[in-house]
């Protein structure tokens, strides 16, 4: 095992160059912005943006740095500088409508990656995903582009985390768990070994999954049970 950013593998080889703007302007973008902090990038944030489409609002600052107001104002900046992007939206699906535009720009995008987590050499990570202090990924692990890992969460040997997936403060995964796209894993929840969480399911907070999840559905209680189909 290792601390974040020692021989971690990443799919796209992404490496942060000149600027980072963080893609987000709500509390997970300062979450976002705590981690950069940790890793001694804070000099090279020069900005966030609003991607909530909320007009040509001008004069916003988040920890003294400007918030673009809109997704045209960060293509026309990322068209003309060196630039990463690092995602900062706490949200599934608007992490999911955001980056595939972010990936036709002119850009490298970046992860986010606290320097307490704790993350095996051979786990593979795509781009834009936030892994949060004090996570824990094992051996074999595959994390998808733009997954939140939050606070404290565990993600055990050979699981495998979707796209746009989030698995929220203290949650624990077992060994080869399989989480959908756009699912949730609510705080505190868990999930014993060798099951599937489908695609855009949420469990709910403190769950105890002990069997398979469908998909578009809401999970919750001990042990979890379908509520209702999303």
């Amino acid at each position: 095992m290792t601390a974040a950013g020692a021989g971690i593998r990443f799919r796209e080889g992404m490496k942060m160059v000149g600027e980072i703007i963080i893609v987000g302007a709500g509390a997970h973008a300062r979450v976002v912005f705590d981690i950069l902090r940790a890793q001694g990038k804070a000099g090279n944030i020069i900005a966030f943006c609003d991607i909530e489409d909320k007009g040509e609002v001008t004069g916003q600052t988040i920890f003294d740095r400007q918030v673009l107001p809109n997704v045209k104002a960060l293509d026309d900046y990322a068209a003309s500088h060196d630039v990463t992007l690092v995602v900062g939206h706490g949200n599934n699906s608007k992490r999911k409508e955001i980056i595939p535009h972010l990936e036709s720009l002119k850009a490298t995008l970046g992860n986010a990656i606290h320097p307490s987590a704790v993350i095996s050499p051979d786990a593979v990570i795509d781009h834009s995903t936030t892994i949060s202090a004090g996570a824990v990924i094992l051996t074999g692990a595959k994390i998808g582009r733009g997954v939140i890992i939050n606070t404290s969460a565990t993600v055990d040997h050979d699981c495998e985390v979707g796209d746009f997936s989030q698995v929220a403060p203290g949650a624990h995964l077992a060994g080869r768990v399989k989480i959908g796209t756009e699912a949730f894993i609510g705080i505190g929840a868990v999930v014993i070994q060798n099951l599937t969480i489908g695609n855009g399911s949420v469990v709910g907070a403190g769950a105890a999954v002990v069997r398979d999840v469908p998909e578009k559905c809401l999970v919750i209680g001990v042990p979890a049970r379908v509520r209702k189909r999303l």
